[in-house]
């Protein structure tokens, strides 16, 4: 069977499913998936800088107390990282802007798709030895 007659038989099959649906309909579906994301992501956010402050509360009276050098920059790395990650967080979150309601399905899915892409390199470079993603 050559390529022309698969091409011809797979554009004669019948619409299914999502196909059928109004873009309104699918573009609802696609903003609220989006939103469930959205708050995945900022429940998340939350989680870690909470963590980074609990890390910097504990380890930051552990650095004045140390009375060993290494011990003092051993707290401070610890207390550089956590700090890093909150900031990296904000700067992740005040990237994104928030399109208006009649942004174009266009404008909306780009938008969507940047997000996605900074959220994979926020995951990827928090990956430990390649334990990650």
């Amino acid at each position: 069977m050559d390529i022309d007659r698969l091409k011809t038989a797979w554009r004669k099959q019948p619409l299914e499913g999502s196909a059928s649906r109004s873009l309104d309909e699918m573009m609802k579906e696609v903003r609220d998936r989006a939103a469930r994301f959205n708050w995945r992501v900022t429940k998340r956010d939350l989680i870690d800088t909470v963590a980074c402050l609990a890390i910097v509360g504990i380890v930051g009276p552990y650095f004045w107390r140390a009375p060993q050098v290494l011990e003092k920059v051993g707290a401070a790395v610890v207390m550089a990282g956590a700090v890093w990650i909150i900031v990296r967080l904000s700067v992740i979150r005040s990237r994104h802007r928030r399109l208006p309601v009649d942004a174009t399905a266009r404008e909306f899915c780009a938008n969507e798709m940047k997000r996605l892409d900074e959220q994979m390199h926020l995951i990827s470079t928090a990956a430990i030895s390649g334990a990650g993603p």
